[in-house]
């Protein structure tokens, strides 16, 4: 991971409007500043935004004092990819994390699902957790010697995630899980093999089972072949018998309906016969109906006519009446309008016109008012302009005066000085040293100056006290007048406006009179000769004329319509006659058929009493013969019952042999799969033998500390002038079992006098052996592929040293560059800053930090 570009909003001490810092292309870099002004909080931002933690307690206590939320922005590249990760905080609420991956058109977002899947991916893709970060790559400030410190379990733990081990514990744990799946399969297929023999071991017991049943089968079907037969020969007879009882109810049922059946033809005869003879009547006054209709048909054409004239007679005199109100309306809006005219002419406008002459004279009247008034705000003005010279000359005076006073003061100080000693008294302008003569001369200049200043002074006293009264007169004067103006002004304008308002309306009365008398005298004219609705005065001429020519007589309408209302009879018996010549050849028909119908249904009644007596005699037997049945019947479900229960346990039979088959073959096949599954739990209880602390990772670990120790070493050699050392060892004897070892990592630390522990070295010593450890951790870290951090962040220490020993350090510093792409010292001692090509400084200005690259 290398970062390249960071962004702070309200972290720490970075509040808002603090500017990126693009880290792309340094090497080698001094991050420096006092104390407390946010150097480390740069990088614990980028461990925040990385993993979610830093040196704080909480995310709450990470947020700049007064702020509700922050945000880090960080770029960085690892494996030639470009990464961004964005993470947010709220106060006491829930984050946010973006993951973002640079492309040829900007940054695609790849954030997962969950904030817990996103981290999960950053972790991925720079290959360590926080903890390892920390304890190999970062030297952060107060836990130098985090990794030192550490128990010999938990310092090989942070070893084994530093070279990757964490894959090998995966590893066993999956070959672990393989193993023990393959042993649960394997022994669920021995388990079933024991329940597999059992049902095996029953064979020859099925055979001779399915043996016995068969012949028992052949029995039982060729003795229900004979009932069969005499099942159905017993069928058809009882069936034939149930028939011959059914016909003879049937002929039972019917015998009623027949009888009924006569009944009706009967009453249909009668029935047609009492209209047949009505009929005849009917036709037999055929003359005298026919004439009677005819007069009826006459007087109703002629009631027709009358009544299409009544309704024509009544639709023009609604016409008229209509048209008579329109033309009344119409001469009635015309006499109002006259009346309106009149009424507008001499209450209204004639008055209006006749004030002309008077309100041009008060019009003129106002006009002269206004230009007096005009000319007394021109010498208004004038007066303003005086007031603003006086307060003008006042503050000159005024100015004057303070200058007038300091000046007198100083020549008096000047005057007093020389009055109480002349010894030693030196000229003000020169510098030389004045005698008594001088001296009085000087207080005589000194005497006249001060009497000038005081008389120019009153002289300026007085002139101002006569300003001041002018100004304070006019200042009282000058408003009174000007508010008294205004409201002559208002008041006379707004009598003008009202004159000139009054003065048009005249003017406009007097020519609306002369519009108005004229339409006046048009209307009187109008009403005279009655011109008003001229259209509808002509339809109602026409519809009077038409009126006239309809000649229609209510009277004459009323007594036809009683001599129909008379006639109407003969329309009655009309239709009866034509019912009557209709329908007799139909009735005469229909009294035909009943008869015929009557005779027909009496015979058949006949002949079904003798079929039913026959009947009668024969259906007796049926009884038995049904018992006879049910017997057979019963016998031959008792037969099939068996049959099927024989046929049923063949099936079982069957079934059992065929599952035994089955099995067989099943056992054949799964002792196959039972080896093949025996051998592979062996393999993976191998390879997880092999995964473990004991196999590869021993053997990583054993082949990974040398190149940690021989770097530490090289380290520790240049930093002292060869007097330190420090040994690794992954392996310690077990007191307690000669011959045993436990799996540990031990750090043995020695000097010129010999091994000691590493409690026991000073503070520049430990640092110094913390700092060859720590940068030889991070050398393999950055060197193993599959966590690429070329990255060395070192956040403390060089204040434990001396000179010579801040020297070797950066000496160190210098050799181990060309194994980090970046390499970023954090200090705050001046001398050190000078060492460093780029400088990254950091300063806080009225309580926020702000950072850049110099």
């Amino acid at each position: 991971m290398i970062p390249l570009k960071l962004s702070l909003k309200n972290f720490l001490c970075y509040r808002d409007n603090v500017p990126p810092l693009d880290l792309t292309g340094i090497h080698v870099a001094c991050l420096c500043g006092p104390n407390g002004h946010g150097k480390s909080a740069l990088l614990d931002s980028i461990t925040w935004a990385l993993w979610g933690r830093a040196r704080g307690r909480s995310r709450d206590e990470l947020l700049s004092f007064g702020e509700t939320d922050m945000q880090v922005d960080l770029e960085f590249l690892a494996r030639n990819t470009h990464y961004r990760v964005v993470r947010r905080h709220k106060l006491r609420g829930a984050g946010n994390l973006e993951l973002q991956i640079g492309g040829a058109s900007g940054f695609h977002p790849i954030t997962g699902n969950s904030m817990r899947q996103t981290q999960s991916t950053i972790s991925r893709i720079i290959g360590m957790d926080y903890e390892t970060f920390i304890n190999s790559a970062f030297l952060i400030q107060g836990r130098a010697d985090e990794f030192t410190n550490k128990t010999p379990a938990e310092r090989k733990d942070v070893l084994g995630k530093v070279i990757g081990l964490d894959r090998y514990n995966e590893l066993q744990d999956r070959s672990r899980t393989r193993a023990q799946e393959k042993k649960r399969l394997g022994d669920d297929i021995e388990a079933t093999f024991q329940f597999m023999r059992k049902e095996m071991d029953r064979k020859e017991e099925f055979l001779q089972g399915l043996r016995n049943v068969n012949k028992e089968i052949d029995a039982v079907s060729e003795s229900l072949k004979v009932k069969t037969r005499q099942v159905e020969e017993l069928r058809l007879e009882v069936q034939d018998l149930e028939r011959k009882v059914r016909k003879a109810e049937e002929i039972k049922s019917r015998t009623p309906s027949m009888e009924r059946e006569i009944s009706d033809y009967q009453k249909q005869s009668q029935r047609s016969t009492t209209l047949i003879e009505k009929y005849r009547g009917l036709v037999k006054d055929r003359s005298a109906i026919e004439a009677g209709l005819r007069e009826y048909e006459e007087a109703r054409r002629q009631n027709d006519n009358l009544t299409a004239a009544r309704t024509q007679h009544d639709t023009l005199n609604s016409q008229a009446t209509v048209l008579l109100q329109t033309v009344a309306q119409a001469k009635a809006r015309l006499e109002e309008r006259s009346q309106f005219l009149a009424r507008r002419l001499d209450q209204d406008l004639e008055p209006k016109s006749k004030r002309a002459a008077s309100l041009k004279e008060e019009l003129a009247k106002a006009t002269r008012e206004m230009t007096a008034l005009e000319r007394e705000e021109t010498a208004l003005a004038e007066e303003n302009t005086r007031l603003q010279q006086l307060a003008t000359q006042m503050g000159q005076l005024e100015a004057i005066q303070e200058p007038l006073r300091s000046e007198g003061e100083e020549l008096r100080k000047k005057l007093d000085l020389l009055s109480s000693s002349h010894q030693g008294a030196r000229c003000p302008l020169c510098d030389t040293s004045l005698g008594e003569v001088d001296c009085q001369r000087l207080a005589q200049s000194y005497g006249v100056q001060i009497e000038e200043k005081r008389n120019q002074y009153r002289s300026n006293q007085a002139d101002l006290k006569n300003t001041k009264s002018q100004h304070k007169q006019l200042s009282a004067q000058v408003p009174e007048r000007e508010t008294a103006l205004r409201r002559r002004q208002q008041q006379t304008q707004r009598r003008a406006a009202t004159l000139e308002r009054d003065l048009e309306e005249s003017n406009r009365a007097a020519t609306e009179a002369q519009e108005v008398s004229a339409a006046l005298k048009t209307l009187e004219q109008n009403l005279a000769q009655a011109q008003y609705a001229p259209a509808e005065q002509a339809t109602l001429k026409d519809l009077e004329e038409k009126l006239e020519k309809l000649q229609y007589f209510p009277e004459r309408h009323r007594k036809l319509a009683h001599r129909l209302q008379d006639l109407q009879v003969y329309q009655l018996r009309g239709q009866q006659l034509g019912d009557a010549l209709q329908r007799l050849p139909q009735e005469e028909d229909t009294l035909a058929a009943a008869e015929e119908g009557a005779a027909r249904r009496r015979g058949e009644l006949l002949q079904m009493q003798v079929q039913l007596s026959t009947l009668k005699s024969e259906v007796p037997h049926l009884p038995a013969k049904k018992s006879q049945l049910e017997e057979a019947q019963a016998e031959h479900s008792n037969g099939l019952a068996r049959q099927q229960k024989l046929l049923a346990n063949r099936g079982n039979l069957q079934g059992s042999l065929e599952r035994i088959e089955g099995l067989e073959r099943q056992m054949a096949r799964q002792t196959q799969e039972l080896r093949a599954l025996r051998e592979e739990q062996s393999t993976y209880e191998e390879l997880s033998q092999a995964f473990g602390r004991q196999g590869v990772q021993a053997l990583l670990i054993d082949t990974i500390l040398p190149q940690i120790e021989d770097g530490a070493n090289e380290l520790l050699d240049r930093m002292t002038d060869g007097r330190m050392n420090v040994k690794l060892e992954s392996q310690r004897e077990i007191k307690s079992r000669r011959g045993e070892y436990a799996e540990t990592l031990e750090i043995r630390v020695s000097d010129e006098v010999g091994p000691r522990s590493y409690e026991m070295f000073s503070g520049g010593e430990a640092f110094r052996i913390n700092l060859a450890l720590r940068i030889a951790l991070s050398k393999v870290l950055a060197n193993r592929s599959g966590a690429p951090l070329p990255t060395l962040f070192i956040d403390e220490g060089f204040g434990t040293q001396d000179t010579a020993g801040r020297e070797r350090i950066l000496d160190v510093l210098r050799s181990i560059e060309s194994d980090f792409k970046c390499i970023i010292v954090i200090t705050h001692l001046e001398e050190l800053k000078e060492a460093f090509p780029v400088r990254i400084e950091v300063e806080k200005r009225e309580g926020s930090s702000t950072c850049w690259i110099s």
